[in-house]
């Protein structure tokens, strides 16, 4: 049996609800945690360098971030409903993201289009509300270091 001809089994299976076997489990465990790995390194690059980002570019960014959590929901839809991920404008709009937060707009657009699957997307939202807590976090962290400031003087 192929590897095509085996996943094909897999998904039937998972269709019909049917138990599957060891090999048919160990490879839809290691490509799931694959997968995962790829997407999380693809998600923390771009934390580290969104929270690196000064001040003043990080608030200039920050639309762009929102749109692109955006065009991953809607990607992550798209894929859900059978659809390719990303349409042409979609894909321009991207790079253009990419490249308003600082990034290599062209390099990094494709390299989140050609590694994008619904985990991907799952696993990139993830990341991207640990900033959006950041952005909570932040303002009552430098208050409280301008109060010490104060209080120092």
């Amino acid at each position: 049996m192929s590897v095509f001809e085996l996943i094909g089994k897999i998904f039937k299976k998972l269709e019909l609800g049917e138990k599957l076997d060891k090999v048919e489990l160990a490879l839809l465990k290691s490509v799931l945690k694959k997968d995962f790995k790829r997407a999380a390194v693809f998600a923390k690059a771009f934390i580290i360098h969104y929270s690196s980002l000064p001040d003043g570019l990080k608030k200039k960014a920050k639309p762009a971030r929102i749109k692109l959590e955006l065009i991953t929901t809607k990607a992550i839809n798209n894929i859900v409903d059978g659809r390719e991920a990303f349409n042409e404008d979609e894909k321009e709009v991207l790079i253009k993201l990419f490249n308003d937060i600082g990034l290599d707009g062209p390099r990094v657009a494709r390299s989140y289009i050609n590694n994008f699957n619904v985990l991907f997307g799952y696993a990139f939202k993830e990341g991207l509300a640990t900033l959006d807590k950041e952005d909570v976090l932040q303002p009552s962290f430098r208050k409280s270091e301008e109060e010490k400031e104060k209080l120092k003087l």
